[in-house]
């Protein structure tokens, strides 16, 4: 052995000395990305997973006044949509407004289940605000009636709304919407766009009894 090694080995009692290993810079770099890339990725995962509202939101069903739409149990038909100051309904009520009516003649029914089925979604859509179907008609409208498997009750909705909303823009993209629950939440919908705005105002309507039956 060496004098300078023996000296080295006197300077630590007499045992070598040990250096801890060096990490190369591409380590530090690899152990860099990787951080960056689990980073990106939560940030995808918290920024695009589904809220618990879009988890829940309804289902919807569109077509066009005249398509029968089917949804999970339910089947409507938008046979016709009307605009008038006053309206009568076939059981005599009258429905007098500052503003104005929208008649929707349509047909609904099940499809296999009777149970909590009744018509309870019956609504219009102008812009941001939603009105309900009237239920002052009484049996003269099918807003809140109990429907069929098979079967469609077909008959009146009556919808009053400020006049002066057919004069917004909203009037041409006004969306009418119906389901079996007041809250469609994880239930299908069905959805039918209407462009009030072309339609003509009449003075009054006489609307028919509801029915049972297809056509």
């Amino acid at each position: 052995m060496s004098e300078g090694a023996v000296s080295a080995q006197a300077s630590t009692g007499g045992k070598p000395t040990l250096r801890p290993p060096r990490k190369s810079v591409a380590r530090y770099v690899l152990n860099g990305v990787g951080l960056a890339v689990i980073l990106a990725v939560t940030w995808v995962v918290v920024h695009t997973a589904p809220t618990v509202d879009q988890w829940q939101a309804a289902m919807p069903v569109v077509g066009s006044v005249g398509d029968t739409l089917t949804g999970r149990n339910i089947e409507v038909t938008v046979h016709n949509v009307r605009i008038a100051d006053s309206v009568t309904a076939s059981n005599g009520w009258a429905g007098q407004t500052t503003g104005t009516w929208v008649v929707v003649d349509a047909s609904a029914a099940t499809l296999d289940d009777e149970i909590q089925s009744n018509l309870e979604l019956a609504e219009l859509q102008i812009g941001d605000v939603i009105y309900g179907a009237s239920n002052r008609p009484g049996f003269g409208s099918i807003a809140g009636e109990g429907l069929s498997a098979g079967i469609n009750l077909t008959g009146p909705l009556m919808f009053e709304i400020p006049r002066d909303l057919l004069e917004t823009d909203a009037a041409s993209t006004a969306l009418l919407r119906f389901g079996l629950d007041s809250d469609p939440r994880l239930d299908s919908t069905i959805e039918v766009p209407v462009d009030l705005a072309e339609l003509d105002i009449t003075d009054q309507l006489t609307t028919d009894e509801p029915l049972w039956g297809n056509e």
